[in-house]
Protein backbone atom coordinates (compact mmCIF):
# COMPACT_ATOMS: atom_id res chain seq x y z
CA UNK A 1 0.00 0.00 0.00
CA UNK A 2 1.26 3.43 -1.19
CA UNK A 3 2.79 5.59 1.73
CA UNK A 4 1.36 9.45 1.50
CA UNK A 5 3.85 12.32 1.49
CA UNK A 6 2.65 16.33 2.61
CA UNK A 7 4.31 18.84 0.87
CA UNK A 8 3.76 22.12 3.10
CA UNK A 9 5.14 25.51 1.11
CA UNK A 10 2.87 28.71 2.14
CA UNK A 11 2.55 29.25 -2.07
CA UNK A 12 0.63 27.18 -4.09
CA UNK A 13 1.91 25.18 -6.94
CA UNK A 14 0.61 27.00 -9.69
CA UNK A 15 1.67 30.30 -8.90
CA UNK A 16 4.69 32.12 -9.98
CA UNK A 17 5.90 33.50 -6.69
CA UNK A 18 7.89 31.87 -4.06
CA UNK A 19 11.01 32.45 -5.15
CA UNK A 20 13.45 29.14 -5.32
CA UNK A 21 11.39 27.24 -2.63
CA UNK A 22 8.41 26.89 -4.79
CA UNK A 23 10.54 25.40 -7.43
CA UNK A 24 11.91 23.20 -5.50
CA UNK A 25 9.27 21.81 -4.26
CA UNK A 26 7.50 21.73 -7.78
CA UNK A 27 11.00 19.87 -8.98
CA UNK A 28 10.62 16.98 -5.73
CA UNK A 29 6.61 16.62 -6.93
CA UNK A 30 7.18 16.27 -10.45
CA UNK A 31 9.82 13.48 -9.58
CA UNK A 32 8.27 11.38 -6.65
CA UNK A 33 4.69 11.37 -8.26
CA UNK A 34 5.82 8.74 -10.79
CA UNK A 35 7.45 6.63 -7.60
CA UNK A 36 5.41 4.07 -6.89
CA UNK A 37 5.74 3.84 -3.20
CA UNK A 38 4.18 7.36 -2.53
CA UNK A 39 1.46 9.16 -2.55
CA UNK A 40 2.03 13.34 -2.75
CA UNK A 41 -0.48 15.54 -0.99
CA UNK A 42 0.50 19.15 -0.98
CA UNK A 43 -1.32 21.86 1.49
CA UNK A 44 -0.56 25.89 1.34
CA UNK A 45 -1.60 28.78 3.31
CA UNK A 46 -1.68 32.22 3.85
CA UNK A 47 -2.30 33.85 0.49
CA UNK A 48 -6.26 33.00 -0.26
CA UNK A 49 -8.87 34.94 1.58
CA UNK A 50 -12.32 35.19 1.14
CA UNK A 51 -15.04 37.58 2.98
CA UNK A 52 -16.01 35.17 5.55
CA UNK A 53 -12.72 35.11 8.33
CA UNK A 54 -13.66 31.62 8.60
CA UNK A 55 -10.76 29.34 8.66
CA UNK A 56 -10.92 26.02 6.46
CA UNK A 57 -9.37 23.88 3.94
CA UNK A 58 -10.54 24.00 -0.15
CA UNK A 59 -9.11 21.96 -2.98
CA UNK A 60 -7.59 23.66 -5.81
CA UNK A 61 -6.39 22.82 -9.23
CA UNK A 62 -2.87 22.35 -10.23
CA UNK A 63 -0.95 21.46 -13.55
CA UNK A 64 1.12 18.62 -11.85
CA UNK A 65 -2.04 16.19 -11.25
CA UNK A 66 -1.29 16.05 -7.49
CA UNK A 67 -3.90 16.21 -5.09
CA UNK A 68 -3.29 20.33 -3.47
CA UNK A 69 -5.28 22.12 -0.88
CA UNK A 70 -4.90 25.56 0.85
CA UNK A 71 -5.94 27.09 4.23
CA UNK A 72 -8.28 29.98 3.13
CA UNK A 73 -8.36 32.75 5.50
CA UNK A 74 -5.10 32.19 7.71
CA UNK A 75 -4.44 34.53 10.62
CA UNK A 76 -0.95 34.78 9.55
CA UNK A 77 -0.33 36.02 6.10
CA UNK A 78 2.34 34.61 4.05
CA UNK A 79 5.12 35.34 3.10
CA UNK A 80 6.48 36.60 6.42
CA UNK A 81 7.84 39.69 5.98
CA UNK A 82 3.73 40.99 4.76
CA UNK A 83 2.59 41.77 8.56
CA UNK A 84 4.02 41.66 12.24
CA UNK A 85 0.80 40.29 13.82
CA UNK A 86 2.04 37.45 12.40
CA UNK A 87 4.42 36.91 15.64
CA UNK A 88 1.00 36.76 17.96
CA UNK A 89 -1.21 34.49 15.85
CA UNK A 90 2.12 32.66 14.65
CA UNK A 91 3.02 31.50 18.12
CA UNK A 92 -0.41 31.33 19.76
CA UNK A 93 -3.63 30.98 17.10
CA UNK A 94 -5.34 27.20 18.04
CA UNK A 95 -7.23 27.32 15.41
CA UNK A 96 -5.38 27.03 12.39
CA UNK A 97 -3.62 24.16 14.34
CA UNK A 98 -6.96 22.48 15.18
CA UNK A 99 -7.49 22.58 11.27
CA UNK A 100 -4.26 21.68 10.21
CA UNK A 101 -4.51 18.54 12.40
CA UNK A 102 -8.34 17.31 11.86
CA UNK A 103 -6.58 17.62 7.71
CA UNK A 104 -3.26 15.08 8.49
CA UNK A 105 -5.65 12.74 10.42
CA UNK A 106 -8.34 12.33 7.22
CA UNK A 107 -4.70 11.86 5.19
CA UNK A 108 -4.99 7.91 4.33
CA UNK A 109 -1.59 6.34 4.81
CA UNK A 110 0.04 9.73 6.22
CA UNK A 111 4.11 8.60 6.92
CA UNK A 112 5.79 11.94 6.04
CA UNK A 113 4.76 15.80 6.27
CA UNK A 114 7.58 18.07 4.73
CA UNK A 115 7.70 21.37 5.73
CA UNK A 116 10.15 23.32 2.96
CA UNK A 117 9.08 26.23 5.22
CA UNK A 118 7.10 27.53 8.35
CA UNK A 119 5.45 30.46 6.83
CA UNK A 120 1.45 31.26 6.78
CA UNK A 121 0.64 28.95 9.94
CA UNK A 122 1.55 28.35 13.47
CA UNK A 123 4.34 26.68 14.86
CA UNK A 124 1.76 24.88 16.69
CA UNK A 125 1.17 22.69 13.71
CA UNK A 126 3.88 20.84 14.72
CA UNK A 127 1.96 19.37 17.74
CA UNK A 128 0.12 17.05 14.81
CA UNK A 129 2.81 14.33 16.19
CA UNK A 130 0.95 14.48 19.24
CA UNK A 131 -1.85 12.65 17.56
CA UNK A 132 0.27 11.22 14.92
CA UNK A 133 2.76 9.58 16.72
CA UNK A 134 4.49 7.16 13.76
CA UNK A 135 4.57 10.23 11.44
CA UNK A 136 7.93 11.34 10.65
CA UNK A 137 8.25 15.07 10.36
CA UNK A 138 10.93 17.36 8.01
CA UNK A 139 11.83 20.80 7.98
CA UNK A 140 13.99 22.09 5.14
CA UNK A 141 15.38 25.41 5.99
CA UNK A 142 15.64 27.07 2.82
CA UNK A 143 15.99 30.42 4.82
CA UNK A 144 16.23 31.28 8.31
CA UNK A 145 12.56 31.82 9.07
CA UNK A 146 13.04 29.67 12.49
CA UNK A 147 15.75 32.09 13.86
CA UNK A 148 14.45 35.20 11.88
CA UNK A 149 11.45 36.88 10.57
CA UNK A 150 13.11 38.72 7.67
CA UNK A 151 13.92 35.19 7.30
CA UNK A 152 17.90 36.09 5.80
CA UNK A 153 19.41 37.69 8.49
CA UNK A 154 20.02 40.86 6.89
CA UNK A 155 19.44 43.93 9.54
CA UNK A 156 17.13 46.19 8.25
CA UNK A 157 17.83 46.20 4.72
CA UNK A 158 21.83 47.28 5.48
CA UNK A 159 23.95 44.63 7.03
CA UNK A 160 24.28 40.97 7.84
CA UNK A 161 23.10 40.83 11.61
CA UNK A 162 26.27 37.54 12.20
CA UNK A 163 28.73 40.10 11.36
CA UNK A 164 26.78 43.66 12.43
CA UNK A 165 28.73 44.68 15.87
CA UNK A 166 25.54 46.12 17.33
CA UNK A 167 21.80 45.59 15.91
CA UNK A 168 18.58 45.10 17.69
CA UNK A 169 16.44 42.37 15.67
CA UNK A 170 13.04 43.86 16.90
CA UNK A 171 13.27 47.66 15.45
CA UNK A 172 14.24 45.67 12.20
CA UNK A 173 11.07 44.24 12.14
CA UNK A 174 8.88 47.83 12.06
CA UNK A 175 4.96 47.81 11.35
CA UNK A 176 4.95 50.69 8.79
CA UNK A 177 8.15 49.37 6.40
CA UNK A 178 5.50 46.06 6.70
CA UNK A 179 2.30 47.77 5.60
CA UNK A 180 3.47 49.38 3.09
CA UNK A 181 5.49 46.32 1.68
CA UNK A 182 2.26 44.42 1.70
CA UNK A 183 0.19 47.43 -0.14
CA UNK A 184 3.13 47.53 -2.84
CA UNK A 185 3.03 43.64 -2.97
CA UNK A 186 -0.43 43.64 -3.22
CA UNK A 187 -0.97 46.00 -6.02
CA UNK A 188 1.84 44.24 -7.65
CA UNK A 189 0.17 40.99 -7.68
CA UNK A 190 -3.00 42.78 -8.39
CA UNK A 191 -1.47 43.38 -12.05
CA UNK A 192 0.06 40.60 -12.57
CA UNK A 193 -1.68 37.92 -11.25
CA UNK A 194 -5.02 39.16 -11.92
CA UNK A 195 -6.94 37.64 -8.42
CA UNK A 196 -8.61 40.87 -7.52
CA UNK A 197 -11.18 39.51 -5.31
CA UNK A 198 -7.95 37.39 -3.11
CA UNK A 199 -6.28 40.54 -3.25
CA UNK A 200 -8.97 42.56 -1.38
CA UNK A 201 -9.93 39.97 0.55
CA UNK A 202 -6.42 39.84 1.82
CA UNK A 203 -6.04 43.46 2.08
CA UNK A 204 -9.62 43.21 4.50
CA UNK A 205 -8.28 40.71 6.66
CA UNK A 206 -4.78 42.30 7.33
CA UNK A 207 -6.97 45.11 8.90
CA UNK A 208 -9.15 43.01 10.99
CA UNK A 209 -5.91 41.69 11.97
CA UNK A 210 -4.03 44.64 12.80
CA UNK A 211 -7.22 45.67 14.62
CA UNK A 212 -6.90 42.75 17.16
CA UNK A 213 -3.35 43.19 17.44
CA UNK A 214 -3.25 47.08 17.70
CA UNK A 215 -0.24 47.26 19.47
CA UNK A 216 3.21 45.96 18.84
CA UNK A 217 4.33 43.89 21.64
CA UNK A 218 8.35 43.08 22.07
CA UNK A 219 7.53 40.21 24.11
CA UNK A 220 6.17 38.03 20.99
CA UNK A 221 9.16 38.60 19.05
CA UNK A 222 11.03 36.73 21.89
CA UNK A 223 8.87 34.52 21.73
CA UNK A 224 8.83 33.44 18.63
CA UNK A 225 12.34 32.83 18.18
CA UNK A 226 11.93 30.91 21.72
CA UNK A 227 9.12 28.60 20.71
CA UNK A 228 10.57 28.20 17.42
CA UNK A 229 13.62 26.73 18.63
CA UNK A 230 11.58 24.24 21.36
CA UNK A 231 8.84 23.22 19.07
CA UNK A 232 11.75 22.37 16.24
CA UNK A 233 13.71 20.48 18.61
CA UNK A 234 10.61 18.49 20.41
CA UNK A 235 8.44 17.44 17.29
CA UNK A 236 10.91 17.48 13.88
CA UNK A 237 12.93 14.28 13.46
CA UNK A 238 14.83 16.03 11.03
CA UNK A 239 16.12 19.47 10.04
CA UNK A 240 17.40 19.70 6.31
CA UNK A 241 20.16 21.91 5.89
CA UNK A 242 20.32 22.81 2.05
CA UNK A 243 24.39 23.70 3.10
CA UNK A 244 27.02 22.89 6.50
CA UNK A 245 26.51 27.07 6.75
CA UNK A 246 22.85 26.70 7.24
CA UNK A 247 23.72 23.73 9.66
CA UNK A 248 26.07 25.78 11.45
CA UNK A 249 23.97 28.82 12.12
CA UNK A 250 20.96 26.70 13.15
CA UNK A 251 23.24 25.01 15.63
CA UNK A 252 24.85 28.03 16.77
CA UNK A 253 20.76 29.27 17.46
CA UNK A 254 20.17 26.66 19.33
CA UNK A 255 18.77 23.19 16.87
CA UNK A 256 19.73 20.57 18.20
CA UNK A 257 22.89 19.46 16.16
CA UNK A 258 21.64 15.32 16.60
CA UNK A 259 18.60 16.27 13.86
CA UNK A 260 20.45 18.15 11.18
CA UNK A 261 21.35 16.97 8.19
CA UNK A 262 23.02 18.13 5.43
CA UNK A 263 20.90 17.79 1.96
CA UNK A 264 22.39 20.19 -1.22
CA UNK A 265 19.41 20.93 -3.03
CA UNK A 266 19.19 19.23 -6.85
CA UNK A 267 20.01 21.32 -9.75
CA UNK A 268 19.29 20.35 -13.31
CA UNK A 269 22.13 22.41 -13.94
CA UNK A 270 24.46 19.80 -12.36
CA UNK A 271 23.57 16.77 -14.90
CA UNK A 272 26.43 18.85 -17.24
CA UNK A 273 28.88 17.46 -14.84
CA UNK A 274 31.89 19.65 -16.55
CA UNK A 275 35.78 19.03 -16.48
CA UNK A 276 36.62 22.10 -18.12
CA UNK A 277 36.45 25.88 -18.18
CA UNK A 278 33.74 26.94 -21.40
CA UNK A 279 35.95 29.59 -22.31
CA UNK A 280 39.93 29.79 -23.14
CA UNK A 281 41.36 30.71 -19.31
CA UNK A 282 44.46 32.55 -21.84
CA UNK A 283 41.73 34.82 -23.83
CA UNK A 284 42.89 38.13 -24.00
CA UNK A 285 40.29 39.93 -22.89
CA UNK A 286 39.37 38.45 -19.20
CA UNK A 287 35.75 37.88 -18.91
CA UNK A 288 33.76 38.03 -15.59
CA UNK A 289 29.92 38.09 -15.07
CA UNK A 290 27.56 38.88 -12.09
CA UNK A 291 24.54 37.17 -12.20
CA UNK A 292 21.55 38.48 -9.65
CA UNK A 293 19.22 41.31 -8.49
CA UNK A 294 20.90 44.47 -7.70
CA UNK A 295 20.49 44.39 -4.36
CA UNK A 296 22.48 44.97 -1.45
CA UNK A 297 22.62 41.76 0.60
CA UNK A 298 23.83 39.85 -2.82
CA UNK A 299 26.94 42.41 -3.41
CA UNK A 300 25.48 44.17 -6.60
CA UNK A 301 26.86 47.01 -5.17
CA UNK A 302 29.72 45.71 -3.48
CA UNK A 303 30.69 44.60 -6.55
CA UNK A 304 30.36 48.27 -8.13
CA UNK A 305 32.92 49.87 -5.68
CA UNK A 306 35.37 46.80 -5.56
CA UNK A 307 35.80 47.02 -9.79
CA UNK A 308 36.65 50.77 -9.44
CA UNK A 309 39.69 49.39 -7.16
CA UNK A 310 41.45 46.79 -9.94
CA UNK A 311 44.48 47.97 -10.99
CA UNK A 312 44.32 50.54 -14.07
CA UNK A 313 46.92 49.04 -15.99
CA UNK A 314 44.99 45.87 -16.14
CA UNK A 315 41.16 46.75 -16.29
CA UNK A 316 41.03 47.34 -20.46
CA UNK A 317 41.16 43.35 -20.63
CA UNK A 318 38.71 42.65 -18.61
CA UNK A 319 34.99 42.60 -20.11
CA UNK A 320 32.68 42.87 -16.90
CA UNK A 321 28.86 41.94 -18.17
CA UNK A 322 25.95 42.52 -15.35
CA UNK A 323 22.78 40.05 -16.01
CA UNK A 324 20.49 42.07 -13.73
CA UNK A 325 16.80 43.20 -14.06
CA UNK A 326 17.51 47.17 -14.40
CA UNK A 327 15.47 48.22 -10.61
CA UNK A 328 17.85 51.05 -10.03
CA UNK A 329 17.83 53.21 -12.92
CA UNK A 330 20.79 55.26 -10.88
CA UNK A 331 22.99 52.91 -10.82
CA UNK A 332 23.56 53.75 -14.81
CA UNK A 333 25.30 56.52 -13.92
CA UNK A 334 28.43 54.19 -11.98
CA UNK A 335 27.68 52.02 -15.63
CA UNK A 336 29.20 54.94 -17.29
CA UNK A 337 32.19 55.59 -15.31
CA UNK A 338 32.98 51.52 -15.57
CA UNK A 339 32.17 51.69 -19.10
CA UNK A 340 35.16 54.11 -19.71
CA UNK A 341 38.32 52.15 -17.95
CA UNK A 342 37.22 48.54 -18.89
CA UNK A 343 36.88 46.94 -21.86
CA UNK A 344 33.36 46.80 -21.81
CA UNK A 345 30.41 46.93 -19.31
CA UNK A 346 27.57 44.89 -20.64
CA UNK A 347 24.22 44.98 -19.15
CA UNK A 348 21.66 42.78 -19.67
CA UNK A 349 17.96 43.36 -18.46
CA UNK A 350 17.67 39.82 -16.37
CA UNK A 351 16.98 36.67 -18.05
CA UNK A 352 15.43 33.49 -18.31
CA UNK A 353 17.28 30.14 -17.25
CA UNK A 354 17.39 28.69 -20.56
CA UNK A 355 19.45 31.48 -21.35
CA UNK A 356 22.31 31.09 -19.41
CA UNK A 357 24.20 28.85 -21.84
CA UNK A 358 24.35 31.74 -24.30
CA UNK A 359 25.05 34.29 -21.51
CA UNK A 360 27.72 32.28 -19.99
CA UNK A 361 29.40 30.89 -23.11
CA UNK A 362 32.79 32.99 -24.04
CA UNK A 363 32.71 34.12 -19.79
CA UNK A 364 36.56 33.08 -18.18
CA UNK A 365 34.90 33.86 -14.31
CA UNK A 366 31.56 34.16 -12.18
CA UNK A 367 31.67 36.28 -9.63
CA UNK A 368 28.93 36.13 -6.40
CA UNK A 369 29.87 38.75 -3.60
CA UNK A 370 27.22 37.68 -1.28
CA UNK A 371 27.02 39.45 2.05
CA UNK A 372 24.20 37.74 3.72
CA UNK A 373 24.35 34.29 4.87
CA UNK A 374 22.57 33.21 1.32
CA UNK A 375 21.74 29.77 2.56
CA UNK A 376 22.80 28.21 -1.21
CA UNK A 377 22.80 30.66 -4.34
CA UNK A 378 21.84 28.66 -6.95
CA UNK A 379 23.58 30.83 -9.71
CA UNK A 380 27.14 30.03 -8.24
CA UNK A 381 25.93 26.07 -8.89
CA UNK A 382 24.26 27.48 -12.42
CA UNK A 383 28.14 29.01 -13.42
CA UNK A 384 30.37 26.22 -12.22
CA UNK A 385 27.69 23.42 -13.82
CA UNK A 386 28.03 25.67 -17.15
CA UNK A 387 31.58 25.15 -17.13
CA UNK A 388 32.26 28.87 -15.43
CA UNK A 389 34.47 29.04 -12.51
CA UNK A 390 33.17 31.13 -9.18
CA UNK A 391 34.94 33.66 -7.47
CA UNK A 392 32.41 34.01 -4.34
CA UNK A 393 32.34 35.80 -0.79
CA UNK A 394 32.55 33.84 2.12
CA UNK A 395 29.70 33.80 3.83
CA UNK A 396 26.42 31.16 3.40
CA UNK A 397 26.85 28.76 1.51
CA UNK A 398 27.95 29.38 -2.30
CA UNK A 399 31.98 28.18 -0.95
CA UNK A 400 30.85 24.82 -0.23
CA UNK A 401 30.08 24.39 -3.96
CA UNK A 402 34.26 24.09 -5.21
CA UNK A 403 35.97 24.27 -1.82
CA UNK A 404 38.29 26.39 -3.53
CA UNK A 405 40.09 28.49 -1.10
CA UNK A 406 41.40 30.56 -4.13
CA UNK A 407 38.41 31.10 -5.36
CA UNK A 408 36.49 32.51 -1.96
CA UNK A 409 37.30 36.01 -0.48
CA UNK A 410 36.33 37.68 2.65
CA UNK A 411 32.49 38.89 2.11
CA UNK A 412 32.48 42.94 2.25
CA UNK A 413 36.59 42.84 2.01
CA UNK A 414 37.13 45.11 -1.27
CA UNK A 415 41.16 44.65 -0.65
CA UNK A 416 40.60 40.74 -0.25
CA UNK A 417 38.21 40.61 -3.63
CA UNK A 418 40.91 42.34 -5.55
CA UNK A 419 44.08 40.35 -4.26
CA UNK A 420 41.80 37.15 -4.99
CA UNK A 421 40.92 38.59 -8.32
CA UNK A 422 43.54 39.90 -9.17
CA UNK A 423 45.62 36.31 -8.49
CA UNK A 424 42.90 34.70 -10.71
CA UNK A 425 43.67 36.45 -13.35
CA UNK A 426 47.71 36.65 -13.32
CA UNK A 427 47.50 33.12 -12.66
CA UNK A 428 45.36 31.49 -15.59
CA UNK A 429 45.89 27.97 -14.16
CA UNK A 430 43.70 28.44 -11.50
CA UNK A 431 40.97 28.52 -13.79
CA UNK A 432 42.43 25.05 -15.67
CA UNK A 433 42.60 23.58 -12.21
CA UNK A 434 39.32 24.61 -10.54
CA UNK A 435 37.37 21.49 -12.70
CA UNK A 436 40.47 19.15 -11.35
CA UNK A 437 38.94 19.39 -7.81
CA UNK A 438 35.58 17.44 -6.20
CA UNK A 439 32.66 19.70 -7.21
CA UNK A 440 29.48 19.66 -4.94
CA UNK A 441 27.12 19.54 -8.42
CA UNK A 442 23.66 17.21 -7.29
CA UNK A 443 21.59 16.56 -9.38
CA UNK A 444 17.78 16.78 -8.41
CA UNK A 445 17.84 12.71 -8.48
CA UNK A 446 21.38 12.59 -6.21
CA UNK A 447 18.98 14.69 -4.14
CA UNK A 448 15.99 12.71 -3.93
CA UNK A 449 17.73 9.68 -3.32
CA UNK A 450 18.90 11.54 0.07
CA UNK A 451 15.72 12.85 0.60
CA UNK A 452 14.62 9.18 0.54
CA UNK A 453 17.07 8.10 2.94
CA UNK A 454 15.84 10.69 5.53
CA UNK A 455 11.99 9.50 5.37
CA UNK A 456 12.78 5.72 5.43
CA UNK A 457 15.24 6.35 7.93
Amino acid sequence: MKRTILYYNWNSLDSSDGGGVNVYQKNIINTLKENKEYNIVVLSSGVFYDKSRKIYIKKIHNKYNVDEYTIVNSPVLAPSKQSEANFKNYVEDEIITSTFIDFCKNIPNLSVIHFNNLEGISINCLKVKDELKKIKIIYSAHNYFSICPEVNLWNSGKCNCLKADNHDCRNCFMYPKRKMELSKRIHSNNIKNNKLKNISNKVIHLRYILEKNKKYDDNYYQLFLEKNIEMINKYCDCVVAVSKRVGEILIEKGINPSIIKINYIGNDFSLKKPTSCVADPKSEIFRIIYLGPMRRDKGFYFLIEALKKIPDSYKKSIEVTFASRFTDKNIFKEIDLLKKSFSDVIMIDGYKRDELERILQNKNLGIVPILWEDNLPQVTIEMIASGVPVLCGSYGGAKEVANNKDFVFTSGSIDDFVNKFMNIYKNRKLLNDFYKHKLNLVTMDEHITELLKIYNS
